[in-house]
């Protein structure tokens, strides 16, 4: 089993920003010194409660420091981001990290990101999700021109190139074919386990949700890859808990349970 850590991360609302991002600096280098492997972070554009609307630019402040974390995305939430810039930045980033990089994607699950960015529907986001996702794939497996279209983007490269100046390309990721990707998954049963299934991605069970809905993640995704011929795999799946740390087990139940919780 291999031991991540996953920040959302959460502070008092009323914290100032700079400190927030203090401390989450200094827990990420502690878990990198205590030997965990990865290091999973949330991205929301307005929370003050979980601010960071940038994971990759959080990231790169720590890659010359963390010297055994690889870094994931958990998660770039697709509808709030053109598909190009999230081909391009990630690639940038895979390159930065010599290929300590996991591409963790979502719809989203904050209620003000959905209406900062006029994504109400659950569903339509959904479709984003697998539509952008083939779009950037497509973006890192080939050359110009770019044609792709779809229900919600367009991406096209077509009269601006010019091969001997590079112009016109965009950039492909370190690792090949492409860094792991994980898309995450919430409601029981989801059907993103399936998804995941068919296209080669993995899985992170948020950490918000109760054990019965995370034992259904894997029976989805298992049975649909059967189905499909292909082998279920452990390492494919990533499981967030909530763990509570205290001098004692009875210390604990009263953070969680308290009436000053």
């Amino acid at each position: 089993m291999r031991l991540g850590m996953f920040m959302m991360p959460v502070h008092p609302p009323d914290r100032t920003f700079w400190s927030t991002l203090e401390e989450d600096t200094e827990k990420s280098l502690l878990a990198d010194q205590l030997g965990f492997d990865e290091l999973w972070l949330g991205e929301h554009f307005s929370a003050s409660t979980e601010p960071i609307p940038s994971p990759l630019m959080f990231f790169s402040n720590l890659l010359h420091r963390a010297k055994n974390l690889s870094f994931g995305t958990a998660v770039i939430n697709i509808p709030n981001h053109h598909p190009a810039i999230v081909a391009a930045e990630c690639a940038q980033f895979d390159h930065m990290s010599k290929g300590r990089f996991m591409l963790g994607i979502g719809p989203g699950g904050l209620i003000s990101d959905f209406e900062l960015f006029k994504n109400p529907d659950v569903h339509a986001r959904n479709r984003m999700v697998v539509e952008a996702m083939d779009m950037i794939e497509r973006i890192w497996s080939q050359d110009p021109p770019y044609d792709l279209k779809g229900e919600f983007w367009n991406i096209q490269i077509k009269d601006g190139i010019a091969p001997k100046l590079g112009v016109g390309t965009m950039p492909k990721p370190y690792q090949k074919p492409r860094p792991p990707v994980f898309i995450s998954l919430a409601s029981p049963n989801s059907s993103s386990a399936k998804t995941a299934a068919l296209k080669g991605w993995g899985m992170i069970s948020a950490n918000i949700i109760p054990t019965y809905s995370v034992a259904s993640h894997w029976t989805v995704y298992s049975e649909a890859c059967r189905a499909a011929g292909i082998k279920p795999k452990g390492e494919n799946w990533r499981v967030a808990r909530n763990v509570m740390v205290a001098p004692s087990d009875a210390e604990a139940q009263d953070r969680v349970f308290g009436a000053q919780a």
